[in-house]
């Protein structure tokens, strides 16, 4: 890495440069940032209290969910260590943001690393693609900006084993921390990392082994994550809104920035979807190059397979996709269509390093340099004024947002990380229990548990006012008591005559302790590849 520090240095000043709006004093507004301060907030607080971290007392107005079973965690953990080196959640947000967006062209630039300024060229396509600006000032989308940072890592990692067979024990690390970052691109990229081992790479066995180990150290997330998602709301909710977020042609083309949402239908008034300039031309320029080699029998095969992916990617954006997105199973999770920006936005630069491969093969490479410097010229002025949020709040006006906000559930749908019992929205999780015929005494409640005592002269239920999940556990006088959903779906404790102490706290079910141990087990065999390759004198 020594001999390439000045790029890597360029590229920290170019991403400092292209999100300077991220060092402007107050909090920067999206669609989404908030919910994203929130959960680093929440990650911090319960890190000593329950880890991994599952449950989130505050959210859905105080009556908790599952968030972190189901949302990806990755993200918030490394908020949660930036809080504990002494930065608060909005500043911690913004850092993320920053760390993903340099570490990503980073990785793009070390992919085309054989002829430096090729490298440079690439990353800084990848950077200024304006979906990156999209996710960053418009979403918020940290998970997207986190999981669009180390893509370009993955694919260096398979890149590198495929090139020399070697299985490095930080080889997993890259897709398992993909993984923990964002459950939709797992989908995308997980399939496109399959298509990629089977039509492209060498050395299928190591890079199945990698697959394999950085699944198992991610256990602890995606065991619960797919078992377990059948105890949401979502689970029973109609999934076929992605047919309101199709994108049309033209919007591929140009579209006018702003900061709306995404809007039903082909409106100008939403957030864009544009490739970007430069990638359009890169995207002529793949096709003719192609058309070339067909004509001369030269086909390379991964400029080839990169342009057949990008152009399955704009495909499964258009309308015309539909049918796909009603047969694939879990397609209609991924919500959006326009998600699939993600793969065009890293297939780009690919595309651009093949394209050098081939010109310089073909002794037409002095002319290449200055294609080059023109798309970076374009790619930059066209970005120019993509680098802002649509405003700042103050210190007071952040107050009042996060206090009208920040109980809710989930950047998009309530149902997506609800109860399934719990399937209308309530505000009275402050309630103290009523008893008939009794009183209730010693009631002491903290974020993973509820213990009272009750004195009554009959049986009978009482409600929590908490939602109802399987990791609730339920104790009568230290034995224990089996709790049930209300009508509601809040907490529902049969309750015995007599005079008794109950308490109800938080545990891991069954398949939560299965994840976690399995990751255990992976951690374990992670550290004993660590210690068998620095052993080895080939290491």
């Amino acid at each position: 890495m020594k001999r390439h520090f000045l790029q890597v240095l360029f590229l920290l000043f170019f991403s400092l440069w292209s999100l300077r709006s991220i060092f402007h004093r107050g909090f920067m507004y999206s669609h989404d940032s908030l919910w994203h301060v929130e959960r680093i907030q929440n990650i911090y607080s319960l890190i000593p209290t329950q880890f991994p971290v599952r449950w989130s007392p505050t959210l859905d107005n105080g009556y908790g969910v599952p968030l972190f079973n189901f949302t990806y965690p990755a993200p918030y953990y490394l908020g949660a260590g930036f809080m504990a080196l002494g930065l608060g959640p909005i500043k911690s947000y913004d850092l993320i943001l920053l760390l993903a967006y340099f570490l990503g062209g980073v990785g793009v630039y070390l992919l085309g690393r054989r002829r430096s300024w090729v490298g440079l060229t690439a990353a800084i396509l990848y950077l200024t693609t304006p979906y990156q600006f999209l996710d960053i000032f418009v979403r918020g989308a940290l998970g997207e900006v986190f999981a669009l940072g180390l893509i370009p890592w993955v694919f260096l990692t398979f890149a590198q084993i495929s090139t020399t067979g070697k299985l490095r024990w930080y080889s997993p690390l890259p897709f398992a921390l993909l993984i923990l970052s964002h459950n939709f691109y797992v989908y995308l990229f997980g399939a496109l990392l399959t298509f990629f081992i089977l039509v492209m790479y060498k050395h299928k066995r190591e890079l199945i082994y990698v697959l394999f180990l950085s699944i198992g150290l991610s256990a602890f997330f995606l065991v619960p994550a797919f078992f377990e998602k059948n105890l949401l709301l979502f689970s029973q909710s109609n999934h076929l809104g992605y047919r309101d977020h199709f994108v049309y042609p033209l919007q591929l083309l140009y579209g006018k920035w702003n900061y709306l949402g995404s809007i039903t239908g082909d409106n100008p008034y939403e957030m864009t979807y544009q490739l970007g300039a430069s990638n359009l031309v890169i995207l002529l320029f793949s096709l003719v190059v192609i058309s070339l080699q067909t004509i001369h029998r030269s086909l390379s095969r991964k400029l080839v397979w990169s342009f057949i992916v990008l152009l399955l990617g704009i495909y499964m954006m258009l309308p015309i996709s539909d049918f796909l997105w009603g047969t694939i199973p879990l397609l209609p999770s991924i919500q959006f269509p326009w998600r699939f920006l993600g793969i065009t936005t890293i297939i780009f630069p690919l595309l651009y390093l093949e394209l050098s491969i081939y010109f310089s093969k073909k002794n037409r490479f002095n002319l290449f340099p200055i294609v080059s410097g023109c798309l970076v010229i374009l790619s930059i002025y066209a970005s120019r004024n993509y680098g802002r949020p649509t405003y700042w709040m103050n210190a007071d006006q952040f107050l009042q947002y996060h206090y009208e906000y920040a109980g809710k559930t989930t950047t998009a749908q309530r149902a997506e990380i609800v109860p399934r019992w719990a399937p209308v929205e309530r505000y009275n999780a402050d309630l103290i229990p009523e008893v008939t015929a009794g009183k209730i005494t010693n009631y002491l409640i903290t974020p993973l548990s509820i213990s009272f005592d009750i004195d009554t002269s009959d049986s009978q239920s009482i409600v929590i006012e908490r939602n109802y999940f399987p990791t609730w556990v339920g104790e009568i006088d230290g034995h224990p008591l089996a709790l049930s959903p209300s009508s509601t779906g809040t907490i529902s404790v049969p309750i015995s005559s007599g005079t008794h102490s109950y308490r109800i706290h938080y545990q891991n079910t069954w398949v939560e302790k299965l994840g976690n141990l399995l990751s255990v087990l992976f951690v374990i065999a992670l550290l004993g590849l660590l210690i068998k390759q620095y052993q080895s004198p080939n290491g």
